[in-house]
């Protein structure tokens, strides 16, 4: 595996922070891009791109800031080119207007169908990050998928505005788009790894009505009131204030908490509006962290690839808009610890999302998570 890594600014123009590919583009099968909003829809980019890459598969999202390396900036695109020595991809990707009335999870299940083959190893999705259920689109992903095939990836973001999304899929971006990015080869060895460290405290409450992603009541009682009070006077700035309280929820006897993060509200029905599923049934806990135990999440995740002496070429971090509001300026710390943990030889790229896709100790039931800090990482052998 050869990389090429480098990020656009307004102010700076581009600058290689790594190329190990030289002059050989038309090698290169993937090219990942991940943008502030405004960024993405600079034609001029992609033109030149698309010219300089001219067979690459080209894929991405929006963000609430873009990594490179182990730096975080905004409304910058930082691209990151792939050439697999031993191993081949594929795209598909799916516009979500063209079936305004589909299931999810059907959707899903089709999409990802094309890509099913006896050497496929891996399974990466980025999808829209505002309107979409991510526990439906998980769900049918995993329907089609092989149990040996991993998936992770995450939901693209918008900073901090929530107003719109947008997915690159071999295309120009655009809003509500579903993209998956197929692995295949007996050489590509992928490990993946989801951190949280938010803390459950309080009371265990049972959500008592909920539709899919919409949570209405907690032990029978109103839920808008509740986080009124909670949050007090910053509940006003919902969804932006959300990001520092999110929910921990998971069925009666499971042992994983699944955390979750308000993406909307409506006073007039009285609901939080989550990223994921709020099931019916289950128990609900409110939740904190602090800094240090962000970064020392990340750190973990990294944990269980090296105890492996897994040390890849290649690491994808997804991690949650809500760590970053929480780090603000020292998000780089996080960064730092998954450094600290491959070393200078693994190449880090990917982005702050509004929710993360994987799996918790590599277990094999992917699920959509929120303030976590997941790693996608590669090795060819």
């Amino acid at each position: 595996m050869k990389l090429l890594q480098r990020r656009w600014t307004a102010k700076d123009g581009w600058q290689v922070s790594r190329d190990e590919i030289g002059a050989d583009h038309e090698r290169v099968q993937l090219l990942l891009l991940f943008g502030g909003t405004n960024v993405l829809q600079s034609k001029e980019l992609y033109k030149n791109l698309y010219e300089e890459f001219p067979n690459a598969i080209v894929a991405g999202c929006s963000t609430a800031g873009e990594i490179c390396g182990n730096e975080v900036t905004d409304d910058s695109l930082v691209c990151t080119a792939i050439y697999f020595e031993h191993s081949t991809v594929k795209e598909s990707h799916i516009f979500l207007d063209n079936y305004p009335h589909a299931d999810i999870e059907e959707v899903a299940s089709q999409l990802v169908e094309s890509l099913v083959a006896p050497d496929l190893v891996h399974v990466f999705v980025l999808a829209e990050g505002i309107k979409i259920n991510g526990s439906e689109l998980v769900r049918g992903l995993a329907k089609c998928l092989p149990s040996n095939v991993g998936i992770s990836g995450g939901l693209a973001a918008d900073a901090y505005r929530f107003k719109e999304t947008s997915v690159v899929a071999d295309v120009m971006a655009c809003s509500n788009v579903i993209c998956v990015i197929g692995f295949y080869g007996s050489r590509l060895k992928v490990m993946t790894s989801l951190k949280t460290d938010w803390q459950e405290f309080g009371s265990e409450k049972k959500i008592t009505k909920a539709n899919r992603n919409i949570l209405y009541e907690i032990d029978r009682e109103p839920v808008l009131p509740l986080f009124e009070k909670y949050l007090g006077d910053s509940f006003r700035e919902v969804p932006a204030s959300s990001i520092q309280y999110p929910i921990s929820v998971k069925a009666d006897g499971d042992e994983e908490w699944m955390t979750r993060t308000i993406i909307g509200i409506d006073r007039k029905a009285g609901s939080l509006t989550f990223a994921g599923d709020v099931p019916h049934t289950y128990i609900a806990r409110l939740m904190k962290t602090d800094i240090e135990a962000l970064v020392q999440s990340a750190a973990h995740a990294t944990v269980g690839m090296i105890y492996k002496s897994f040390y890849p070429d290649l690491a994808i971090l997804v991690s949650c808009f809500g760590r970053r509001g929480v780090m603000k300026k020292d998000s780089y710390k996080e960064l730092n610890a998954v450094r600290a943990g491959f070393g200078e030889k693994t190449l880090l790229a990917g982005f702050y999302s509004y929710g993360e896709i994987g799996s918790f100790n590599n277990q094999k039931e992917a699920k959509l998570h929120n303030q976590t800090m997941a790693i996608t990482a590669f090795i060819e052998d």
